[in-house]
């Protein structure tokens, strides 16, 4: 994909649900699936871990259940700057924390 694309852009976890508290050695369960905190539910692992591909998470906003939510920019083999560029369009295009309607609701 990246052969003919210069990014990618995806998930950074399988879910956007973790609690603040979760801990590593902590299972976590994702609609009904029982999973390693660890390993199972991190999308950036099999980018920036097993192979050379540069990766960045960027805030992409507020989701539905008040949570804020990211993306991760994947980019070619040794281009990091690329991750940078596409990431600092994405926070243009979404900004989340100008303005008190757009940041998570504490408490």
């Amino acid at each position: 994909m990246l052969e003919e694309y210069y990014a990618s852009i995806c998930p950074p976890y399988v879910t956007h649900e973790i609690r603040a508290d979760q801990k590593p050695w902590e299972r976590i369960h994702v609609k009904g699936r029982d999973l390693d905190s660890d390993y199972d539910i991190n999308m950036q692992a099999p980018f920036n871990m097993l192979s050379r591909l540069p990766v960045l998470s960027v805030s992409a906003g507020i989701a539905r259940n008040g949570l804020p939510g990211g993306v991760q920019v994947v980019a070619r083999s040794y281009d990091d700057a690329r991750v940078f560029y596409v990431g600092r369009a994405i926070e243009r295009a979404l900004p989340w924390l100008d303005c008190a309607a757009r940041r998570p609701m504490a408490g």
